[in-house]
């Protein structure tokens, strides 16, 4: 019977302890976080549907994900409020095979949006890197990006840091006037040739 007990109590811890195992990057910041938006209008807010967010390490020019296979990634909030289109939830890796690699990398984030012609870009704050894979003992960072400019914040090419926002440069989309003009002038190429 004490086996039996034992046994019970061994699989119990192994299989909490199976949950925890995980290295954990959260954002945040709260109503005070800063907004996303593209250099095309820095006065339009970026939404959810227009925007993804990854978590990863960017040496050398590439991005390398972390906890691609997480369920629940970063956000926008999309409910009303004061917390709307502030990112939210963060990347989990339950495998301490894939999140070892990560371990003391500076923590990056990917955004890619699709507003304004679309465009990516990568930001970081300084001194915050991906914790040591310790099983779920200590391994979980909260990174909020709220003033990200005035703590340490940095960006990559193809994004800017300002005060309240996170600039994603995007390539505009040539307006119809633009085009009309390109047309004509190929029209008059033409014709001279």
């Amino acid at each position: 019977m004490k086996n039996k007990i034992a046994l019970a109590l061994f699989v119990a811890s192994m299989a909490a302890t199976g949950v925890s195992q995980a290295t954990t990057i959260t954002a945040g910041g709260g109503s005070l976080s800063d907004y996303f938006v593209t250099s095309a209008n820095t006065n339009t807010i970026l939404t959810n549907s227009q925007v993804s967010i990854q978590v990863g390490s960017y040496v050398g020019n590439v991005f390398t994900q972390f906890g691609a296979l997480d369920a629940t990634p970063i956000v926008l909030v999309t409910t009303t409020g004061i917390l709307q289109n502030k990112w939210s939830a963060g990347y989990t890796d339950n495998n301490s095979v894939t999140a070892t690699p990560f371990n003391g990398l500076q923590v990056w984030f990917k955004v890619t949006t699709t507003a304004d012609g679309g465009g990516t870009a990568y930001f970081s704050q300084s001194g915050q890197n991906f914790p040591i894979s310790a099983n779920g003992v200590g391994d979980t960072l909260a990174i909020s990006n709220q003033n990200f400019n005035t703590v340490g914040g940095t960006s990559s090419t193809g994004s800017a840091i300002t005060a309240g926002k996170l600039v994603v440069g995007v390539v505009p989309e040539p307006s119809a006037a633009l085009l009309g003009a390109l047309g004509v002038l190929g029209l008059l190429r033409r014709r001279r040739n």
